[in-house]
């Protein structure tokens, strides 16, 4: 069953990328759509993360119906996902799991206690490093859990919906890691 949905997350992901684009976010073609096993999810916002001045990726969110509630769809048991396309060759492996942390200590109101095991399941992901041009789907299967695909491959899926709610609220709640990025996403 894992690899079936693998197969069928690149094979969304393959049919995406030759497909309508509907934005050019900091140099980023995103697709207006992102296909799931059972539905197609629409582009609700797109904007791009800096830090220190530098453009490090561009994130999409893409839903089953536009919102502007990030508290709302953060914590949502709907199909949902966040796409991020590493825009700096300076984005190190100490970096990226350093913000990673940093972003779910903030995110979680410091309390890591329920996602610890997840959290660390989920910085295995970046153990390889980043490279310029990188693109990661954080992609939120009610069923199945969070997967998480690097360039198109599968590579995660962490089922607590506990995690979940603090990966995408690293970018839509309250706590978000940049206010800014957060609007954008919103469609604000």
């Amino acid at each position: 069953m894992k690899q079936l949905k693998a197969i069928a997350f690149g094979l969304a992901f393959s049919l995406l990328s030759s497909g309508a684009f509907a934005a050019k976010v900091g140099g980023v073609e995103l697709p207006d759509q992102f296909a799931t096993d059972d539905s197609s999810l629409e582009l609700n916002g797109a904007g791009v993360r800096k830090k220190f001045f530098m453009s490090v990726y561009v994130a999409a969110l893409y839903l089953s119906e536009a919102s502007n509630d990030g508290n709302s769809i953060a914590t949502a048991a709907d199909p949902m996902n966040m796409k991020l396309v590493i825009t700096s060759g300076l984005v190190s492996r100490e970096k990226m799991i350093a913000t990673i942390v940093e972003g779910f200590e903030k995110a979680s109101g410091g309390d890591l206690s329920a996602i610890q095991s997840d959290l660390d399941q989920f910085i295995a992901v970046f153990a390889d490093g980043v490279s310029k041009g990188d693109m990661f789907d954080f992609s939120y299967d009610p069923d199945s859990g969070l997967h998480t695909l690097r360039n198109g491959s599968e590579v995660s899926v962490i089922s607590n919906p506990a995690f979940k709610e603090t990966l995408f609220g690293l970018w839509l709640s309250d706590r978000a890691v940049d206010a800014g990025l957060r609007k954008k996403l919103l469609g604000k």
